[in-house]
């Protein structure tokens, strides 16, 4: 499945709020998700999970596995590492919140 920039941003944000209203579910259960789709996130598969080309700006201050960690010190600390734990965790109230989080996230400029 090719996706253009928009469509990937798009379908990010609906996975990511039936995330949020869905919190108990898996990733890949979602039903925009297809077996296409890479690590069954949009953006990974429109970028070929290039890092740098991530059309959206997460909060962190690494260009590489930015969903994964906020710095270049700490490599568990990023938004979609903090929504799998408390997942994982059964903390779905807290993954309700961080899924919201994630689906809102802004935009970078393209470069």
């Amino acid at each position: 499945m090719n996706l253009t920039r928009e469509e990937a941003i798009v379908k990010f944000r609906e996975h990511w709020l039936w995330l949020s209203e869905n919190p108990k579910a898996e990733k890949w259960e979602a039903p925009m998700v297809s077996d296409g789709i890479t690590v069954y996130c949009f953006l990974c598969h429109y970028t070929s999970v290039d890092c740098r080309k991530c059309p959206i700006q997460w909060p962190s201050t690494t260009n590489w596995f930015m969903c994964e960690s906020s710095n270049n010190k700490n490599q568990d600390d990023g938004l979609w590492l903090q929504w799998k734990d408390a997942h994982d965790g059964k903390d779905y109230k807290l993954a309700t919140r961080l899924a919201l989080q994630i689906a809102n996230l802004p935009e970078r400029e393209v470069q």
